[in-house]
């Protein structure tokens, strides 16, 4: 990482949703142009992640980027994404301990509303193999209205521990 990055550390926080999709994709492009180049923890290490700036999922990739990878760190952009960064190779060799600070603001801000917002992002998006798989996605979505089924948050906490962290939401 070079010494110019703390110039950007949480400069992320004051952009809109939009314009952190564009910090995330730049993030991305820059990790995979210089991937040789970045430090790798241990495992076993301690990663901090600061709640109380996550209003959404945008912000989530933005902070979780940062807290393990530093100023304008790349650690996914999708949830796809994410997994295959927890399961090693992005900075951090698995397993290791995320200690999730405001956590219960996160977890508010990446809840049904934030959930359902995706999901109807991803079906307006989805290009479906066949009338079975539109209509599952359709009872997600009437899931999601009713306040049923898991949340962004809860699926995150499960990609991290499926993929050996340990999450400690405090």
């Amino acid at each position: 990482m070079d010494s110019n990055s703390a110039n950007f550390e949480g400069l992320w926080r004051q952009l809109s949703r939009m314009e952190r999709v564009g910090w995330l994709t730049a993030a991305y492009v820059r990790w995979f142009a210089c991937a040789s180049l970045w430090p790798t923890r241990p495992s076993g290490e301690v990663i901090e992640l600061d709640g109380r700036w996550i209003d959404g999922l945008e912000s989530f990739f933005c902070a979780i980027g940062e807290a393990v990878n530093g100023a304008a760190g790349y650690f996914g952009k999708s949830l796809n994404g994410l997994a295959d960064c927890a399961a090693g190779g992005f900075g951090i060799i698995p397993p290791w301990t995320l200690r999730w600070h405001y956590s219960k603001l996160a977890r508010d801000a990446l809840g049904y509303e934030e959930t359902l917002r995706y999901e109807r992002e991803q079906y307006d998006a989805e290009e479906f193999p066949d009338e079975e798989a539109r209509l599952a996605a359709k009872q997600r979505l009437d899931d999601l209205l009713a306040r049923r089924g898991p949340t962004l948050f809860d699926t995150i906490v499960s990609i991290l521990q499926e993929r050996g962290v340990v999450v400690e939401l405090l």
